[in-house]
C-alpha cells in the first residue's frame, strides 16, 4: 500500500502535467496529419513536443527524487536538473526554426551551448544549482541563465516577424508574447511561491497555441505576397457591409501580363513580392491590404485615413517607379447606408479609368 505522501506526489504530478501531455500527444497526431507545412518544418515541430514530453518526463522523476528518503539518489538528482535546465531553451530555438530558417544563423547556436556548458559544470560546482549529497537543492549564482536563454529565443521569434512586411505577423508576434508572458509568470510563481511542475506545462501550452496560430496564418495571409487573401477580403466586406465608413481602394498593376511573358513567371513573382513588400510597408497603420487577384490588391482603411491613404499610395508610386513598376488605382469612401457591391464596381471603374489615362500619357 502507497504512503501518503507517494499518493501525495503522484496527485501533484497528475494534476499538473495530465492536460499538457495530452494535448502534446493529440498535437503529435495532428502534425504528423497535417499536409500545410513542409517536412523540415513538420519535423521541427515534432521534435519540439517530443522534448517537451521528455522534459514532462525529466521533471516529474526530478520531482519525484526530491521527496525519495534514499539519500543516495542525489547523483541523479543532478542529472535530471541538468536534462531540466539545458534542454528547455532547445524548444523556442526549434520554434524559431520552422518559419525564420533563413534569418537563422549559427551564432544564434550560442546562447544554448553556454547554457549547456554551464549547466553541465554545474553537476559538480554551484552555478545554476547543486544538489548536495544528503539529496538538498541549492540555486546557483546563474539560476537565471536557462530562464534568460528562453527568453533571447523567444525575444527573436518576436523580432524576426517585425522584419517581414507580413500582414500576419502582427498577430504571430502577439500570440508569442503572450506566450513570454505565461513563461515569464511561471518562472516566477516556481522561484517566488514554490510552485512545482509549472514551467513545462506552460511551455505545452506554448507550442500549442504556436502551432493553432501558424496553421491559422497559413488560411488568413497570400503564401507569396504576405498579403491577406481573397477570403480574408470577403470577411471584411461580410463585416463591414451596412455597418461601418471606410476607405476602398483597389489597386492593378500596369503591364504585368507583359513581365510575366517577356521575363518568365519567376521574375514576374519577384517583381509581385518587391509590389506587395513596398505596399504592405507604406499602409502600416493606415490600410488594411488584402491580394484579391493575380495581380490585384484592395486596401481597407478607416474613413478617418482618406489624406494618409492617398499619401502612402503617392509614396508608394515614387518608390516602385525606381524599379520601373507602376499600378493604377480607384478609390472612394464607403458609407454604411450605401450597398457595399456598389461602391466596388465604382472603384473597379475608377481603376479602369486611371488605368486607360495612364496609357495615354
Amino acid at each position: 500500500m502507497r504512503s501518503p505522501e507517494s499518493r501525495c506526489i503522484m496527485s501533484t504530478l497528475i494534476y499538473s502535467y495530465a492536460v499538457p501531455l495530452t494535448g502534446l500527444l493529440f498535437l503529435l497526431y495532428l502534425i504528423s496529419i497535417n499536409y500545410l507545412f513542409s517536412k523540415e518544418q513538420n519535423r521541427l515541430f515534432k521534435s519540439a513536443v517530443i522534448i517537451n514530453l521528455g522534459l514532462i518526463v525529466i521533471t516529474s522523476l526530478d520531482y519525484m527524487f526530491r521527496w525519495e528518503a534514499n539519500l543516495s539518489i542525489w547523483y541523479l538528482r543532478r542529472i535530471t536538473s541538468f536534462l531540466n535546465f539545458s534542454c528547455g531553451p532547445i524548444i523556442p530555438m526549434l520554434l524559431m526554426r520552422i518559419f525564420y530558417k533563413d534569418k537563422f544563423k549559427k551564432i544564434y547556436y550560442i546562447p544554448l551551448f553556454i547554457n549547456a556548458g554551464i549547466c553541465f559544470i554545474s553537476i559538480f560546482v554551484n552555478i545554476v544549482f547543486y544538489i548536495s549529497t544528503d539529496n538538498s537543492y541549492d540555486r546557483g549564482i546563474l539560476f537565471f541563465l536557462p530562464a534568460a536563454t528562453t527568453l533571447f529565443y523567444l525575444m527573436l521569434m518576436i523580432f524576426f516577424p517585425a522584419q517581414k512586411y507580413d500582414q500576419g505577423k502582427k498577430t504571430e508576434q502577439i500570440t508569442i508574447a503572450a506566450i513570454m508572458a505565461t513563461i515569464i509568470l511561471s518562472i516566477f510563481l516556481e522561484v517566488n511561491y514554490g510552485y512545482y511542475c509549472l514551467n513545462y506545462g506552460f511551455s505545452a501550452l506554448g507550442i500549442i497555441i504556436y502551432y493553432i496560430s501558424q496553421n491559422i496564418n497559413f488560411f488568413a495571409v497570400d503564401s507569396l505576397t504576405g498579403a491577406y487573401n481573397r477570403q480574408m477580403f470577403n470577411l471584411a466586406v461580410s463585416k463591414i457591409q451596412s455597418k461601418q465608413d471606410c476607405m476602398l481602394c483597389l489597386i492593378d498593376i500596369n503591364n504585368f501580363k507583359y513581365i510575366n511573358d517577356t521575363f518568365g513567371h519567376e521574375e514576374g513573382d519577384k517583381a509581385l513580392v518587391f509590389f506587395s513588400e513596398v505596399i504592405i510597408k507604406n499602409m502600416r497603420k493606415i490600410a488594411t491590404v488584402y491580394r484579391t487577384g493575380g495581380d490585384e490588391f484592395m486596401l481597407m482603411a478607416k474613413k478617418e485615413n482618406e489624406t494618409v491613404l492617398l499619401d502612402a499610395i503617392e509614396k508608394s508610386i515614387r518608390e516602385l517607379k525606381e524599379r520601373k513598376i507602376s499600378f493604377a488605382y480607384g478609390m472612394t469612401h464607403y458609407r454604411a447606408v450605401n450597398d457595399i457591391q456598389d461602391a466596388l464596381r465604382e472603384i473597379d471603374k475608377k481603376m479602369y479609368e486611371n488605368k486607360k489615362r495612364a496609357t495615354e500619357l
